[in-house]
């Protein structure tokens, strides 16, 4: 099962095919979403100031992440 379809797995499809009706997203699963993303932009920022050099993927992710959690 790949990413996109673990996170509508538990999702019901409508009749047109879609998992949720037009705006009846979980709006906690956006939540979580755009705080993702704002960390994943931030971690890839921080490795293009580095050039990209291999082996700090994960050190990005965590000061991303502490960043992202004491801006709220």
């Amino acid at each position: 099962m790949s990413v996109a379809d673990h996170s509508y797995a538990k999702g019901k499809k409508s009749a047109s095919g879609s998992r949720y009706r037009s705006g009846s997203a979980p709006s906690a699963m956006q939540a979580d979403d755009a705080h993702t993303v704002a960390i994943a932009v931030r971690a890839y920022y921080m490795a293009e100031q580095r050039g990209f050099e291999p082996g700090h993927e994960l050190e990005d992710w965590l000061n991303a992440e502490q960043q992202e959690s004491s801006r709220h």
